[in-house]
């Protein structure tokens, strides 16, 4: 990546959310992190991010009831919002992707892919705008 991005990881695992910062800080990204939704609606009121990396299943909350609320801020509309979970079974990309999720990256992470893996969804979000 040539850029510095900003990106946001919201994932209730404290091991998820270490390995994302290091693997991305390596490369230069800013990278905020929460544990819950309300930690992620309060860091999105401090910056807004290039991507967010959102865990589908947190505790007794919603990835995708959040996606459908991010979807409805203007000032979210370029934001690259990537499923972020074990769901790997047949059909479960394309389920998330038809929830309105930018992409879809497994746990646990292959680490080697792992940047090169965001910044094909950020092109694709890119150019699809």
């Amino acid at each position: 990546m040539n850029e510095n991005r900003r990106a946001l990881v919201v994932d209730d695992n404290a091991m998820n959310r270490r390995l994302v910062r290091a693997i991305l800080g390596r490369v230069g990204h800013d990278v905020a992190e929460a544990e819950d939704l309300c930690g992620a609606r309060t860091e999105l009121d401090k910056q807004i991010p290039d991507v967010i990396l959102l865990d589908v299943q947190l505790r007794g909350e919603s990835g995708l009831d959040f996606l459908a609320e991010l979807r409805t801020k203007e000032r979210l509309r370029d934001v690259a919002v990537i499923a972020f979970t074990a769901h790997a079974m047949g059909g479960d990309r394309e389920r998330f992707l038809g929830a309105g999720f930018d992409g879809h990256i497994t746990k646990p992470i292959a680490t080697r892919t792992f940047v090169d893996d965001i910044e094909a969804i950020l092109q694709q979000k890119k150019a699809a705008r």
